[in-house]
């Protein structure tokens, strides 16, 4: 059986390493809202062949851009 007793804990991470998660979820957060800005322009450029392949009307076509 192994001795724990004399064994360092750093369990508790340093301030050094929550700046480098705060730095990493800002990083993900901003990429996610990069994501979305470039969905939604997608879609509005988008929307002219999908009103013709699909035969959408200018209301359904309201309805469908209100959900996102």
């Amino acid at each position: 059986m192994a001795d724990y007793s004399s064994r360092r804990i750093d369990a508790i991470p340093t301030p050094e390493i929550w700046d480098t998660y705060r730095w990493r979820i800002a990083l993900l957060l901003g990429v996610g809202v990069l994501v979305n800005y470039f969905d939604r322009v997608n879609l509005s450029v988008a929307i002219v062949p999908l009103k013709g392949e699909f035969g959408l009307s200018t209301v359904a076509v309201g309805y469908l851009l209100s959900t996102l």
